[in-house]
C-alpha cells in the first residue's frame, strides 16, 4: 500500500518540476508601468559594403530624370508617390547599387561615397550634387535599403527571414514578426550576432529586463541574426528524441535483417 501512496506523489512532484514559472517567461519583469522609459530613438541604419540600395530620382519633368533611373524605376505603372511599397518589384541584384569598397557608381554622377552614411543622408548627397552639376534644378532622391533583413533562429514559433520594410526594426518586432518565443525559449540570454566592417560581435539582450531598451542591440541592424535558446527541459527532450529515432532504426535495422535471413534459409 506504501509503494502505491508514493505513485501519485511522485506524480505530482513531476507534474510541478516541469512546469515553467511566471518569472521564467515574463517580459519587462522589472518596468515601472507608470514611468516613461527612454529609448535610442535617433537611431538610424547606416550602410556598410555589399548593401544594396534602391535609388529614384524625381523630379516635376520626368525626361529630365531619365538618365539617373534604372529601367524598372522608369516603368509608369509604378507609382512614384506610394512610399515604400513603390518599389516592391524591383529586383535588386538587377535594379539596385552595390556599395562596393564604399561606394556606388551612380549614372552620370559616377562613383559616391555612401559607406557609414545614413539612406537619408545619400539621399541629400545626390540631390546636392544634381543641382550643383546643372542637371536638375528640383530633384527629389529617396533611397532605400534592399538587403535590409535580419534572420531569426532556435526557438521561436516561425523561424527564418523578416523582411524591414520601414527604416528601422526592434528586436521585439523582428521576434513577433517570427511568432514570438516558444515556451521553451530562454528569454533572459537572446543571442544577436552582427557583422560590421568585416568584424563579427556577439551580444545578449534579455527580454526581462528594463535595460533591453537601451540595449546596443534593441535596434537591429541588416543582417542581424537572432538565436534563441532551448532551456533545459527542451534540450533534454531532444536528446530522448534523438535516442529514440535511434533506437527505433536500430530496431528496423534488426527486423529487416531476420526477414533477409529467413528468406535466404527458405529458399
Amino acid at each position: 500500500m506504501k509503494k502505491l501512496r508514493i505513485v501519485p506523489f511522485l506524480a505530482l512532484v513531476l507534474f510541478f518540476g516541469s512546469c515553467r514559472t511566471p518569472k521564467d517567461i515574463t517580459y519587462f519583469q522589472n518596468v515601472n508601468r507608470n514611468v516613461a522609459s527612454v529609448t535610442n530613438q535617433n537611431f538610424e541604419v547606416k550602410i556598410q559594403n555589399n548593401d544594396i540600395l534602391m535609388i529614384l530620382v524625381e523630379s516635376e519633368t520626368p525626361q529630365a530624370v531619365v538618365a539617373f533611373n534604372k529601367q524598372t524605376n522608369k516603368q509608369t505603372n509604378i507609382e512614384v508617390g506610394g512610399g515604400y511599397n513603390s518599389f516592391q518589384r524591383i529586383d535588386p541584384l538587377m535594379d539596385g547599387y552595390l556599395v562596393k569598397n564604399g561606394e556606388i557608381v551612380f549614372p552620370v554622377l559616377g562613383k559616391i561615397k555612401v559607406e557609414g552614411l545614413t539612406p537619408l543622408q545619400v539621399s541629400k548627397l545626390i540631390e546636392e550634387r544634381l543641382v550643383s552639376g546643372g542637371y536638375l534644378t528640383d530633384p527629389v532622391v529617396t533611397v532605400k535599403l534592399l538587403n535590409y533583413r535580419v534572420y531569426v533562429m532556435g526557438e521561436v514559433a516561425r523561424p527564418g527571414i523578416v523582411n524591414v520594410d520601414n527604416e528601422k526594426m526592434t528586436i521585439l518586432e523582428a521576434l513577433s514578426a517570427a511568432g514570438d518565443l516558444t515556451i521553451y525559449g530562454v528569454r533572459t540570454n537572446v543571442t544577436v550576432i552582427r557583422e560590421k566592417d568585416g568584424k563579427r560581435e556577439i551580444g545578449t539582450v534579455d527580454l526581462t529586463s528594463k535595460d533591453l531598451f537601451v540595449s546596443p542591440y534593441y535596434y537591429l541592424e541588416q543582417n542581424d541574426v537572432i538565436y534563441v535558446e532551448p532551456n533545459n527541459r527542451r534540450k533534454r527532450q531532444g536528446v530522448q528524441d534523438l535516442t529514440m529515432i535511434s533506437a527505433a532504426t536500430s530496431l528496423a535495422s534488426f527486423f529487416a535483417s531476420m526477414v533477409s535471413i529467413i528468406v535466404t534459409l527458405g529458399r
